[in-house]
């Protein structure tokens, strides 16, 4: 289906214990013939009907998350990745406007468009709302680093699963979240080591639909001032704000 562009690009798909979900989103993938890699620490292997040759399976099981995407990430070789959800649906379509906007734009290292939230409320009906929609055109543009800071931290919008150039990414996580465990500073990371590096900036184009579950299986992420008031999340806290600046640094 998208071919050339699309060579370009791997699907990372990150799933814990959720292979329901699993096997849904790759239902919805293998249709564009995308390149598609599972980070899997599920205890169990997971088995799908559709084998393909755009789709790796990497098993980790019961693999801490952090060290779970330094592992995959190696085996990561397309010049741009977007980290997948089991439960969200990126389309890839619009994956691929981001690709070409990302090769006309060098002075971008990260790209997404904009995001819905559905519900199932049952079997014949859902709900549906904008994700974001006061930053529906939010931009962190600036010309320094320093100043694409305070841009994308002052109007914070969530750009873990934008169009990333793959080297920025690995490093995120290869050199960064290595040092600490707790998944939601990986989100803060993936967000401040692009701006760092160069401008971001949401399309005006249908990007992805995202799943809002209720369910007690879901992930429970700790949040900063969750973190900030626990002694012992606190030291994770403090190394990821000195590798932040040591990259910066090291960087600018």
């Amino acid at each position: 289906m998208l071919e050339g562009v699309m060579d370009k690009i791997t699907f990372l798909i990150i799933t814990h214990y959720r292979h329901a979900y699993l096997r849904r989103a790759l239902d919805c993938y293998l249709r564009a013939n995308v390149n598609i890699l599972i980070a899997d620490s599920t205890d169990t292997f997971f088995s799908y009907h559709n084998q393909h040759e755009n789709l790796r399976y990497f098993h980790y099981p019961d693999m801490p998350f952090n060290m779970k995407m330094i592992e995959v990430f190696h085996h990561v070789k397309t010049p741009y990745v977007v980290l997948c959800a089991d439960d969200d649906f990126t389309i890839p379509s619009a994956v691929q406007s981001c690709i070409n906007f990302l090769e006309a734009n060098q002075d971008f290292s990260s790209v997404q468009g904009q995001s819905i939230y559905f519900a199932v409320t049952d079997s014949k009906s859902f709900d549906v709302t904008l994700f974001y929609v006061s930053d529906k055109s939010h931009e962190a543009n600036a010309l320094t680093a320093e100043e694409r800071l305070m841009q994308t931290m002052k109007n914070y919008v969530h750009q873990y699963h934008s169009v990333h150039r793959t080297e920025i990414a690995k490093c995120c996580f290869q050199k960064l979240h290595s040092l600490y465990s707790i998944r939601n500073l990986g989100e803060i990371g993936i967000t401040l080591m692009p701006a760092i590096n160069g401008k971001h900036r949401i399309l005006p184009i249908f990007y992805q639909a995202r799943e809002r579950l209720e369910t007690a299986g879901s992930l429970q992420v700790p949040g900063i001032l969750e973190i900030i008031a626990n002694s012992e999340m606190r030291k994770e806290y403090e190394i990821f704000l000195e590798a932040v600046t040591n990259y910066f640094c090291q960087q600018t």
